[in-house]
């Protein structure tokens, strides 16, 4: 068993030990007040646990959305409260080596006008953390300039979502905003880009289903993500293919308006994960091949680190996959890890990429502070 897999699992215990050890332990309190407050903390670190052990999984728990909502809340308090901790301990350092005792320093841990900022702090985080988490996506509308736009093109309206990760605490109240939001944009073409859901077609079947009421005139386009591989690849292929999303898995088309007139190429990769399936995973050679020279070329791919596959040979790359970073200084470990695509909008020589922040998120680490999910509306515009 790979030792990464050992320390997912193992790491809500671990994090649970150290704040018993270096938060709870320390604090001048009775035993009367501790005891409940490392079982509180203790409980709030092993949310991934509750999942498993209530007959779901970290991908889809089968709780009611309070009680992932409350669980989410509590593995972002006792993160923050694990990182506060070890950087006062950090801070006292010094202060153990040179007065050779543990429970003195310039932030004493066995005090409680040190600590309770510190615990309030971490729950004031997690509570914004959950609220962002769990809100509903703001529309966000960008020009997006392309070389060789043709004129019929000028102004097409695109709308974009990624990363919807429909599970079954969803709210179907959310997925119905979803719906009706884009609608009333009017987009002429719809693009997904990946990680739909969390668990089977038997299971989430009457929750995706509100994917397949999105429509356009030009009709709905999709990739996979590497959450399609967790959950049933091909069976999840055959569900919206047969809904009606046209899948560009390795592939491209020509998109043309009502009039047979050329817009743009239109094309797509298959995700990286799934090469771990014993699938081709990303070929960008097969997604642009027979494409038409003198159009825009528009990728979609879930992974906006592949972007480098094709960098120079498309203009417009849209990815999702990073969630935006989620939260400040998360961003920066995200952005590194994806080859520094994480939010927004990048030009490199002759490609811009666009990473959506993602229209939900996954309930296995449902934050988002400062990082608010959306719906991205595109429009395109000839570049002079």
């Amino acid at each position: 068993m790979p030792l990464s897999f050992i320390l997912f699992r193992l790491h809500p215990l671990l994090l649970a030990l150290f704040i018993l050890w270096r938060f709870v332990r320390p604090l001048r309190l009775r035993l009367a007040y501790k005891i409940p407050l490392g079982v509180l903390l203790s409980i709030l670190c092993l949310k991934q646990y509750w999942y498993i052990f209530t007959g779901g999984t970290l991908m889809n728990p089968q709780l009611p959305r309070s009680l992932c909502m409350l669980g989410t809340c509590g593995m972002i308090t006792t993160l923050v409260l694990f990182c506060l901790v070890l950087l006062r301990d950090l801070v006292n350092l010094p202060f153990y080596t040179l007065r050779k005792r543990i429970r003195r320093g310039l932030l004493p841990s066995n005090a409680l006008w040190c600590n309770l900022p510190i615990l309030l702090l971490a729950l004031a985080i997690g509570v914004l953390g959950t609220q962002g988490g769990f809100a509903r996506p703001e529309v966000v509308r960008l020009e997006v300039s392309l070389k060789q736009l043709p004129p019929a093109a000028e102004g097409y309206k695109i709308a974009f979502l990624a990363d919807t990760h429909i599970s079954t605490p969803t709210s179907p109240d959310d997925l119905e905003y979803i719906v009706r939001t884009v609608a009333e944009e009017k987009p002429n073409l719809i693009l997904m880009g990946g990680d739909y859901q969390d668990g089977s077609v038997e299971q989430l079947a009457a929750k995706t289903a509100y994917l397949l009421r999105l429509t356009a005139q030009d009709g709905v386009y999709a990739v996979s993500g590497n959450h399609e591989f967790y959950s049933g690849y091909q069976s999840w292929l055959d569900y919206y293919t047969q809904g009606g999303l046209v899948f560009l898995e390795n592939r491209g088309v020509v998109l043309k308006d009502k009039q047979g007139q050329p817009l743009f190429n239109l094309c797509g990769m298959m995700d990286q994960a799934g090469r771990n399936f014993g699938l081709p995973g990303a070929q960008p050679e097969q997604a642009l091949a027979g494409l038409n020279p003198d159009l825009p070329t528009i990728m979609l791919s879930h992974q906006p680190a592949t972007a480098d596959l094709v960098q120079n040979r498309v203009d417009l790359v849209l990815s999702g996959h990073t969630h935006g970073g989620m939260a400040p200084l998360l961003q920066q470990l995200v952005s590194k890890a994806n080859h520094g695509y994480v939010s927004g909008v990048y030009q490199t020589e002759n490609t811009k990429v666009i990473v959506s922040n993602g229209t939900m998120i996954w309930l296995g680490f449902a934050m988002r502070l400062l990082v608010p999910p959306q719906i991205l509306i595109l429009t395109l515009k000839t570049q002079d």
